[in-house]
C-alpha cells in the first residue's frame, strides 16, 4: 500500500494559496480517479483507492504545516506504510512557477512541513513531489509570500502544473520514484 500525502493548511482562508497546492494536487487526483476523501481522522481527509494493482491511501492536511508530521505518521502507522512507500506532494519556492521535481528523499529545504514530517518519522527517506511556486519577489518575507494566493497571471501555469502532476503521481505508483524522476523531472 502507498500514501499519498498532500500538504497545506485548513480552512477556506488557505485553499487557493500558495503553501496548499500539494493539497490542491491530491484533490485533483481525488476527482480524476474518484476517491473521495470521506474520512476525517488522524489530522487528515483521507480515502482509500486502487490503481491497477496497487491500494493507496489519498490525503490532503486538515493541521498546519508546522504540525504535518503528526498527520502524516498516524496514517503511514495506522495503514503500516514504510517510508518508501510515501508520496509527499509540497510546494517549493526553488523550482520556477510551474514546474515539478520528484525526489527519492532529502533534507526539509527550509520547507516548515518536510520539516516536521522528518522530526516525526525520523527519517529523510521518503519520496517527494516538489511543486516550483517561485521565489519570493524581493522585499516579501517567505513566510508571507507562501500564504498569498496565485495572482491572475500565474493561474494557468499552476493549473497546468496540477494537471500534469496527477499522471507523475500514477507513474510513480506503477513504476516507483527512480523511473518517474527520469520521466518526469
Amino acid at each position: 500500500m502507498k500514501l499519498i500525502f498532500g500538504l497545506g493548511n485548513p480552512g477556506e482562508d488557505y485553499n487557493k494559496t500558495r503553501h496548499n497546492l500539494g493539497a490542491q494536487v491530491v484533490s485533483e487526483i481525488s476527482r480524476q480517479l474518484a476517491v473521495k476523501l470521506s474520512h476525517t481522522s488522524r489530522g487528515a481527509e483521507w480515502g482509500r483507492g486502487s490503481w491497477k494493482n496497487t491500494a493507496f491511501v489519498l490525503a490532503r492536511s486538515r493541521m498546519f504545516m508546522n504540525l504535518s508530521g503528526r498527520s502524516v505518521a498516524a496514517l503511514a502507522n495506522y495503514f503500516r506504510i514504510p517510508p518508501e512507500n510515501l508520496l509527499i506532494v509540497v510546494d517549493d519556492l526553488n523550482p520556477p512557477l510551474g514546474s515539478l521535481r520528484f525526489r527519492a528523499r532529502g533534507s526539509a529545504g527550509g520547507h516548515n512541513g518536510l520539516k516536521s514530517i522528518i522530526e516525526i518519522i525520523d527519517s529523510q527517506d521518503f519520496n517527494r513531489l516538489r511543486l516550483g511556486i517561485n521565489q519570493p519577489p524581493v522585499g516579501v518575507r517567505a513566510e508571507n509570500f507562501v500564504l498569498q494566493p496565485f495572482r491572475k497571471e500565474e493561474r494557468l501555469a499552476v493549473d497546468n502544473l496540477v494537471e500534469k502532476a496527477v499522471p507523475g503521481v500514477l507513474h510513480w505508483m506503477d513504476n516507483g520514484i527512480e523511473s518517474v524522476m527520469t520521466e518526469y523531472n
